[in-house]
């Protein structure tokens, strides 16, 4: 009674707790209290009490009650270790020599027809029972050892029914669970932010096999329901609703840490799409082969794939009609500028219904634009068609038009909104800084998130700017996607709107800008709030300077302006000034002109993917003549 038990090595403990036993009849009962397993707290096991009865060699009840099981997330260690304290012989360095060697396996030591059995098995924790009525038998058959056992999981149910070879390293079996909680196997995976997970739900049909001790195979089905996460970087309150299944052929090479996968067909809702490929992770290495395809399907059951609560206000949306796409992705680790991302869809969808935060009928009148700033400031202004802070976009310079699209969505009159080689090109920065520097937002996306959406970052908004700018180039014609966009807009702390950005900067209407004038609005758009320092300063600073120089050579390389709008918009640095509160602003000419502009209803002809390489802005036979002529 009350005997401690501890066992250590060089490294410290690998297990403590406390045995009590007694024997009544033929019935030896043992308790462990206590018990932990491992040392470091992403290396341990924890029970509070395991139970056994049995009598001879027959067990006949196993119970685990633990208020706090906590599994490690990467046991490794711990196990190699009671392996080397168990079997001793087995961890000391191979000696050469020829012949087999005369070392035992655990398989060796199991003599044929040995068989463990283990009946009505339970284990709880402090709140609730877990298993129940578990079953478990291992026995051996000439060279094969089978294992087997069901039981019940609180309303689900598990079984399996698995036959190894050790010597011919074969191995195959089965195993099913059904409405297993999802909390049991939630600590045996990587950390996450899991709400409720003892509400999730997880079923799975699966065979397996090992036909050669370098892969194996995984054949059935497998799917999660019910599961829910709450992190403020994907939502400002939980995601529940999470639903995901799976079926197909897998393949599982240990020792080069690769899966590979075929035929699987992945499932959330009513939408449904198949995989191929390969996914590879070593400590030095990481490599990617993926090919998705998504049949043509509802355009309601895709949308609808995604939980409701990552959709917000704009699930008031639907469609009419089908989609479809292929997908492509090709990511390897050790050549990161050969990263490939293709994305070919089908859209066939018509915008139905439009929830009420996205009626597009308050922005084509005078409205309130409301910003809420990142410090927690709300910031507002009357604007719209007609009032003061208003600029109609033929009555803004060319030059202007010209440089911000140049700098920020170069493919902006090809693409329907989104631009695949942006992502691609973000990919293969942010994998190779192993952070998030660059993101891929088109100017229809800037406009989706400035015109809608609060300004957190979460995969929420991610979710609800990508579907507000489908939205919005359907609904909207270029030319009133850019108005919108250069009219609420940040251009500095409290500068919304281009109206009252050329005034505060330069004294002058929107139409007046000059070539610098223009690169320098759109230079410091991707941070308006801190490229200050050249307005503080009241002259450009060099590295402004800079840039502007070199962005202005980029217009000029690619036909955006002439030569002479060039030559002028240099001339302009040696003498650029602010306006100053009381000032005035002098009457001037400007020569030279920007590059026609492919306004239309219509997409200018060219490549989807919007690549800015074939530059929407030079001669193009495919660009209609009725194009506005500055």
């Amino acid at each position: 009674s009350g005997l401690q038990i501890r066992l250590h090595d060089d490294e410290g403990d690998l297990v403590v707790g406390a045995l009590d036993a007694q024997k009544e009849g033929q019935t030896v009962h043992m308790e462990l209290s206590e018990v932990v397993v491992g040392q470091a707290p992403g290396d341990r096991v924890e029970a509070e009490r395991i139970s056994v009865d049995f009598r001879e060699r027959e067990l006949e009840s196993v119970q685990v009650v633990s208020p706090a099981l906590q599994v490690g997330e990467n046991p490794g260690s711990t196990l190699r270790r009671l392996q080397e304290a168990a079997f001793p012989e087995r961890s000391a360095e191979p000696e050469e020599a020829s012949g087999e060697s005369d070392e035992q396996t655990l398989f060796d030591r199991l003599q044929e027809g040995a068989r463990v059995e283990i009946a009505d098995a339970s284990a709880r924790s402090s709140e609730r029972q877990l298993i129940t009525g578990l079953s478990v038998s291992l026995h051996r058959e000439g060279d094969s050892l089978r294992s087997e056992g069901n039981g019940s999981v609180e309303r689900g149910t598990v079984r399996w029914n698995i036959a190894a070879e050790p010597e011919s390293l074969r191995a195959h079996g089965e195993v099913e669970l059904r409405s297993l909680p999802f909390d049991l196997i939630a600590p045996f995976l990587p950390e996450f932010p899991w709400h409720e997970p003892e509400l999730g739900r997880v079923d799975a049909s699966l065979s397996m096999g090992l036909e050669n001790p370098n892969e194996i195979t995984i054949r059935g089905s497998a799917g999660v329901r019910g599961l829910a996460v709450n992190d403020e970087r994907i939502a400002p309150n939980p995601v529940t609703g999470i639903a995901l299944s799976g079926e197909g052929n897998a393949s599982w090479f240990p020792e080069e840490r690769r899966l590979r996968f075929s035929e699987l067909e992945l499932r959330a809702g009513r939408a449904a799409a198949t995989l191929e490929g390969e996914v590879q992770r070593t400590e030095d290495h990481y490599r990617v082969e993926l090919d998705g395809t998504l049949p043509a399907t509802d355009c309601n059951s895709v949308v609808r794939a995604i939980p409701e609560d990552l959709l917000g206000e704009v699930a008031g949306f639907s469609w009419r009609g089908r989609m479809g796409g292929r997908l492509h992705v090709s990511v390897d680790s050790r050549d990161l500028d050969r990263t490939e991302l293709e994305i070919d869809m089908a859209n066939g969808c018509r915008f139905d219904s439009v929830p009420a935060m996205a009626d597009l009928r308050r922005v084509r009148a005078p409205f309130n634009h409301r910003v809420e700033e990142l410090d927690g400031d709300v910031f507002e202004m009357a604007t719209g068609p007609g009032s003061a802070n208003w600029a109609r976009i033929y009555g803004i310079s060319p030059f202007f038009v010209t440089a911000v699209v140049g700098h920020e969505d170069g493919g902006f009159f090809r693409h329907d909104g989104f631009a695949v080689y942006a992502f691609r090109d973000a990919l293969k920065r942010n994998l190779r800084e192993g952070r998030y520097v660059q993101g891929a937002s088109t100017i229809s996306m800037q406009l989706a998130k400035n015109l809608f959406l609060h300004r957190r970052k979460t995969i929420q908004r991610k979710v609800q700017e990508v579907i507000l700018t489908w939205w919005l180039e359907s609904a909207l014609t270029k030319e009133e996607i850019l108005e919108l966009y250069f009219n609420i807009i940040e251009y500095g702390p409290g500068i919304y709107g281009i109206q009252a950005a050329a005034e505060h900067y330069f004294g002058r209407e929107p139409s007046e800008l000059s070539p610098a004038e223009s690169v320098y609005l759109a230079c410091i758009l991707p941070n308006p709030s801190g490229l200050q320092a050249s307005y503080d300063a009241g002259h450009l600073t060099r590295s402004m300077r800079s840039r502007m120089t070199r962005f202005l050579s980029h217009l000029r390389e690619h036909d955006r302006i002439d030569a002479a709008a060039y030559q002028y918009g240099i001339g302009e640095l040696d003498r650029f000034r602010f306006h100053s509160a009381g000032g005035t602003s002098i009457p001037r000419s400007i020569p030279g002109r920007a590059s026609r502009l492919p306004w239309g209803e219509g997409r200018v002809a060219g490549p989807s993917s919007g690549d800015p390489e074939a530059d929407p802005f030079e001669s193009d036979p495919n660009i209609e003549e009725n194009s506005l002529d500055w």
